[in-house]
């Protein structure tokens, strides 16, 4: 936020306990101190349109998910557990086994998704059930992790071993992509929010700042990694 419309919206450390759940930068919780006194001033000056402002602050603020993925015995924990160690992300982990015999499927709807695949023989090999998963998911929010030394073409997301040195950095974006698609979903609620005309004119003051500081409501604001033709680990592979 610049705060070029209001001075008390110049983005003064947030403390709010409502809001404190995930995981942000100094500057991003900056920006969510600028909101919530933002909300602040709205609820008071128009309280429907403040609780809606203050409801669409919780839901973008709220812990980011991840959940670690695959079919029962292809080495789904060792990687949880790998990952917990080098990211600190124990927390974040929810594991979610799928095609499970007479069990329902979880529902794969996390901000960052880790997809394990077992090692195979043949690696241009996938599991159908795997692949029907895969299908079905953003690739925008997707890391499928191999528990083995092998790539896996045919997969239009990130693709790599567990021990590959990029894992960390592949999970780091996909976490900073889902925070900034959670940003703009949040600009998109509060622009679409009904207020009186003086509450009206702090919301829009504060959508300029937003725009101002570069952010796009209309276009992604990470773009996806380039797409390589190569199987090699650690890169995108299609």
């Amino acid at each position: 936020m610049t705060g070029k419309s209001n001075a008390q919206y110049s983005g003064a450390q947030y403390s709010g306990a409502q809001y404190s759940g995930a995981q942000y930068s100094g500057a991003q919780y900056s920006e969510l101190g600028a909101w919530c006194r933002i909300a602040d001033e709205v609820d008071r000056l128009d309280p429907d349109a403040g609780r809606m402002l203050h409801s669409a602050l919780a839901r973008h603020s709220a812990p980011l998910r991840i959940q670690v993925a695959g079919r029962a015995g292809v080495g789904r924990e060792h990687v949880q557990c790998a990952l917990a160690r080098l990211c600190g992300l124990s927390r974040a982990l929810e594991p979610a086994v799928v095609d499970v015999p007479g069990v329902s499927d979880p529902v794969l709807d996390a901000d960052v998704m880790v997809y394990v695949l077992p090692a195979r023989l043949d690696p241009t090999s996938v599991h159908p059930a795997d692949r029907r998963f895969l299908e079905t998911l953003d690739s925008r929010r997707v890391v499928v992790v191999v528990t083995g030394d092998r790539a896996v073409p045919g997969l239009a997301m990130p693709v790599c071993a567990q021990d590959d040195p990029n894992l960390e950095t592949m999970i780091t974006d996909r976490v900073d992509g889902a925070r900034s698609r959670r940003f703009e979903d949040f600009v998109r609620t509060v622009a679409g929010i009904a207020a009186s005309p003086q509450a009206r004119d702090v919301i829009e003051a504060a959508l300029e700042d937003a725009a101002a500081c570069g952010l796009s409501v209309s276009e992604p604001a990470v773009s996806e990694p380039a797409v390589s033709e190569s199987p090699l680990r650690g890169t995108m592979v299609r």
